[in-house]
């Protein structure tokens, strides 16, 4: 959620989806982010603590208890139903989107190996068949030419 929007930015996206197995503190989230990224996003202190505060202000994450360590506060948050309910539902719209990118790009789907599982079955991959064969073999359906 970029200020003033109710969006999720990548960033954010991340910080919910650290928080979906239980409460985490900032540079345990951060460390997660990285991994569950593959280390593309990677929020500066600065950054993360601000998406901390923006989503706690916005009710999707919530303080699950405060802890000092080796004389520093530590914060852990956890996510809120709403959280949970948004994140999901940014996942199904990603989801969406890229089953369109596949469905109208045939370079996408040849440059990920799709092109030749539809064209072997006789099928285009503009839709003049059922569709692809994702990776992990979710079938991606086509377009229907008119």
């Amino acid at each position: 959620m970029p200020r003033g929007t109710s969006e999720v930015s990548e960033p954010m996206f991340f910080v919910l989806t650290a928080l979906l197995n239980g409460p985490l503190h900032g540079h345990a989230i951060s460390k997660l982010i990285q991994e569950l990224s593959n280390g593309r996003v990677r929020p500066s202190v600065g950054t993360l603590y601000g998406i901390l505060e923006r989503l706690h202000e916005r009710g999707v994450i919530a303080v699950d208890r405060e802890e000092t360590v080796n004389g520093r506060n530590r914060r852990y948050f956890r996510i809120t139903d709403e959280g949970q309910a948004l994140v999901e539902a940014e996942a199904r719209r990603m989801q969406d989107a890229a089953a369109l990118v596949l469905r109208l790009s045939p370079g996408q789907a040849q440059a990920w190996g799709l092109w030749g599982q539809a064209s072997r079955a006789g099928k285009g991959p503009l839709g003049t068949g059922p569709g692809w064969r994702a990776p992990g073999g979710a079938l991606v359906p086509g377009i229907a030419r008119g």
